[in-house]
């Protein structure tokens, strides 16, 4: 699988799932799924996650192969550190509200591999939750 990715071929397959011929669209998310889940390095992931931007319907695979090799691999702690400072794992967050019962699963499956606490903190609302803990909100701007 991870040969197929250096091919180049995942960025093509995710490309054929995004035209309108159904039969076409059905065979490329196929072979899709197929090959994302045996995927082993965490950089062909990251590119199908990138690459998701422009074949949206991708993602739910790309995000469940990606949480399976979080569970598995013995780097997971470096790559989830890379996935959280390069801003994906908050935009999925911030994503994950307007999101498809499929993208929701899959966000949930790759949250879950994740520390709790880490979750949390990338929710879009999490800043405002703290302000409003010690009491700063934008009424009390002018005040002394």
């Amino acid at each position: 699988a991870d040969a197929i990715a250096e091919a180049g071929v995942m960025p093509v397959l995710q490309a054929l799932a995004t035209v309108p011929d159904q039969a076409q669209k059905a065979a490329a998310d196929k072979a899709l799924a197929a090959i994302a889940h045996n995927l082993r390095e965490y950089d062909h992931l990251l590119e199908m996650v990138e690459a998701a931007a422009h074949a949206p319907s991708t993602l739910p695979v790309a995000l469940h192969a990606l949480a399976g090799l979080f569970a598995e691999s013995e780097e997971a702690g470096r790559h989830q550190a890379h996935f959280v400072a390069t801003g994906h794992m908050r935009g999925l967050q911030a994503m994950k509200a307007e999101a498809d019962p499929r993208l929701k699963k899959a966000i949930d499956a790759l949250n879950a591999t994740f520390p709790e606490e880490v979750v949390e903190q990338l929710q879009p609302d999490y800043e405002k939750g703290l302000l409003d803990q010690i009491g700063g909100d934008d009424d009390s701007e002018g005040e002394a």
